[in-house]
């Protein structure tokens, strides 16, 4: 529908054209949730560390711009897993100065599976409308075998079929 007045003041400043129109949608909320898991193994040292922390730090301030909750949690064999943020948690300075924690804790081995086990059990207690996890990783996992079965527990438990309404591929 046309807005009267809206179209007068297009007439004096043509780059108001998309407001001019009234449009009658049904807001949404949104119920996301994110969390991000950081490879700190060893092999992640050097480049590949600084290289995740600077895709970490843009995907966490992108979410906090649009408001979406979000979980940071780093895991190595030398640290198990850290939380560096929970869904709770403001990116504020304090938290923006835990997080840059990554860069220095890196070491040991590289256990995906109990790290994407924990991840799932976060976004279970913390549940979103849609819920996504993101593992940042040079692909080197302690054990194939384990993470594909933790993989596959997960899916079972949490994957919904849109069309029927059951868990399914």
């Amino acid at each position: 529908r046309l807005d009267l007045l809206k179209a007068m003041q297009f007439e004096a400043d043509k780059s108001k054209y998309t407001e001019i129109w009234d449009r009658k949608t049904i807001p949404q909320k949104i119920d996301y949730k994110f969390i991000m898991l950081v490879d700190m193994s060893g092999s992640m040292s050097g480049e590949k560390i600084a290289e995740t922390f600077k895709g970490l730090i843009v995907l966490s301030e992108v979410l906090n711009r649009i408001g979406i909750k979000h979980e940071i949690a780093g895991f190595s064999g030398n640290i198990g897993i850290k939380i560096f943020k929970e869904f709770k948690e403001e990116l504020d300075k304090k938290t923006r100065d835990k997080i840059s924690s990554v860069l220095t804790n890196t070491g040991g081995g590289t256990p995906t599976a109990q790290a994407t086990e924990f991840a799932s059990d976060e976004l279970e207690k913390n549940k979103g409308k849609d819920n996504f996890l993101v593992t940042l990783t040079d692909g080197g996992p302690d054990s194939d075998e384990s993470l594909n079965r933790a993989i596959k527990i997960i899916r079972e438990k949490t994957f919904v079929c849109k069309h029927c309404k059951h868990t399914c591929e």
